[in-house]
């Protein structure tokens, strides 16, 4: 890179936003992403379709980028804009700063860190040397938001569904993808080194989307946002529907009514006459209890269980009027709401805990910069003692020295007048 491009490390006085002239501003954590130079050919003309500038996309964007140009690669698909354009999206992070990810239904690369704090401030400008005959492939202007234009006609003709299939049947760690062996290997790095072990268990050593899928369902059930690494369940439902053999665990030997229920690979969304038969209704209790082999409260969340585990937190006064509620709602929605409080008093008592630990963390700290800094006062003192010392003592030469000329002044005019 350096015989290539002129690489300047800013100043204290330098600004991310206004490099030098000639100078286009690159981030360390897009470098820790995969990033090399020159900018991937692919990256550059996506970048060119989207009016964006390289230097715009966040770190996380480049590994996702180079993850997927690294998969297409190994399944000897065409880097194709059209390809590209089609299973990537585009979405504003901050002013000037965008983030290119996978679709949700491609969400087959994770691993992604969910922030890159204060990457913004870690920056260095970049120059291609012209000598070089190094050239932008694309309009390196800042732009505050993209502008997609037309798609130019495709060079090759590609058929991505076969690779599409494949790959939503697994989950590739995006970390993994861009080490720098493999982007070495598939053209987008020159330091020239060599693939650590098998290419091929490099690749697919991760194949756990359906676990993966599971522990992401739920956890949207106590929560509907989304963060910027999140990907979308239902559509991740879309791409299994789509899928001729979808990845199941190795089969287990269960009871004949659990069979019933998990042959459906793990269906979201029972049927209502087997969560009805999963509880007993207690008609002098007014509530219907659970049954203990198929209740839960993350698997298979019921009403009867979340009723039945409230029923335990209520003092032995107010149970008879708690039994006796004649709407069944208002004591599911008690049971509910006081669950939820639960919770979340816990992760209120988490946060506290965690506040807490960094107000003493941030005391002790404070402590040992105050007690170095007394340390330091004293040392001060000590030199300023030391030094007003000697001071006194030269003055005090000083003084004798004058004494002794004067002394010998008078002794040298006494022996002049003797001697006349």
């Amino acid at each position: 890179m350096s015989d290539q491009y002129d690489v300047l490390i800013p100043l204290p006085e330098d600004r991310a936003h206004l490099p030098p002239e000639g100078y286009h501003t690159f981030y360390i954590n897009q470098l820790e992403m995969g990033l090399r130079f020159p900018v991937p050919r692919f990256i550059q003309s996506l970048c060119d379709h989207l009016s964006v500038s390289p230097n715009q996309l966040t770190p996380n964007s480049y590994s996702s980028l180079l993850g997927l140009g690294i998969l297409l690669k190994y399944y000897q698909a065409p880097l194709s804009l059209h390809l590209i354009h089609d299973m990537t999206q585009i979405r504003q992070q901050d002013v000037g700063k965008f983030f290119i990810r996978l679709k949700p239904k491609y969400g087959f690369i994770k691993g992604n860190p969910s922030s890159h704090k204060g990457w913004m401030s870690r920056y260095f400008f970049v120059r291609r040397n012209v000598r070089e005959g190094i050239a932008w492939y694309c309009d390196m202007s800042w732009v505050e938001k993209p502008t997609k234009m037309v798609l130019p006609p495709p060079v090759q003709e590609y058929n991505p569904i076969p690779f599409i299939k494949d790959a939503c049947t697994k989950c590739f760690n995006a970390r993994d993808l861009i080490r720098e062996d493999l982007l070495c290997h598939f053209g987008f790095s020159r330091k020239g080194v060599a693939v650590e072990g098998d290419l091929a268990e490099r690749i697919m050593k991760s194949h756990l989307l359906e676990a993966y899928k599971k522990k992401k369902s739920e956890a949207s059930r106590g929560s509907t946002s989304q963060t910027e690494e999140r990907v979308n369940p239902t559509s991740e439902e879309h791409v299994d529907l789509s899928l001729e053999e979808p990845v199941n665990p190795p089969p287990v030997e269960l009871p004949k009514e659990k069979k019933r229920k998990s042959s459906s690979g793990g269906d979201k969304h029972p049927k209502k006459k087997k969560n009805s038969s999963s509880t007993k209704v207690n008609t002098e209790a007014g509530t219907s209890q659970p049954d203990l082999e198929v209740s839960s409260f993350i698997a298979q969340p019921v009403t009867s269980t979340t009723v039945a585990f409230f029923q335990h937190f209520i003092p032995p006064l107010d149970a008879p009027v708690v039994s006796s509620a004649s709407d069944k709602k208002i004591t599911e929605a008690l049971a509910s709401n006081f669950l939820q409080a639960l919770v979340w008093g816990g992760e209120l008592s988490r946060r506290v805990t965690k506040s807490r630990e960094v107000a003493h963390s941030s005391k002790r700290s404070l402590n040992d910069v105050m007690a170095k800094h007394d340390k330091l006062m004293k040392e001060i003192e000590e030199v300023r003692g030391a030094s007003d010392a000697e001071k006194r003592s030269l003055e005090q030469k000083l003084t004798a020295s004058e004494a002794s000329i004067i002394r010998l002044q008078e002794e040298m005019k006494k022996a002049g007048e003797e001697a006349e």
